[in-house]
């Protein structure tokens, strides 16, 4: 079970560092196996590269588990962009949220968006199929699976 990390914020809409510190401590010392940056509930989506990549810095340089980061891009380069930045900050594995906003790629906009990605991490890239305005079709999944095995 992975722990999806709820960003504290400020008043003043800052990260409240010293809570979330609090949260990874407790996070840490429960029985999940690792922790998420960038979930759903974590107000991280449409962050740029910079703040995923101090929020990583942060969980991961506290946290006595696993971190895994979650990527919402609306494009190659900013997947791109992203990627480097979590892999920077200590994600061990991300999960890519596809594409919903500015472009919503196809089967062949997807398999290049991997592509590239792997060539550019070692990390784990996980597809989450979870934007409900843009779902994408079991039979692109089925797909994706047999042009990246």
């Amino acid at each position: 079970m992975i722990a999806g990390i709820i960003t504290p914020f400020a008043a003043n809409g800052s990260v409240a560092w010293e809570e979330l510190q609090d949260e990874i401590e407790l996070l840490s010392r429960s029985p999940v196996d690792g922790l998420c940056v960038g979930t759903f509930m974590s107000e991280t989506e449409g962050s740029a590269p910079e703040e995923m990549f101090r929020l990583c810095q942060a969980v991961s340089g506290h946290a006595q588990k696993p971190v895994v980061a979650m990527i919402s891009p609306d494009s190659q380069r900013e997947a791109s962009e992203l990627v480097q930045a979590v892999e920077s900050g200590g994600a061990q594995s991300v999960i890519v949220a596809q594409p919903h906003y500015l472009s919503q790629p196809g089967l062949e906009g997807l398999a290049k968006m991997f592509a590239a990605l792997r060539e550019e991490t070692r990390l784990p890239l996980v597809l989450a199929n979870c934007q409900r305005s843009a779902m994408i079709p079991m039979e692109t999944m089925n797909q994706l699976v047999l042009e990246n095995s």
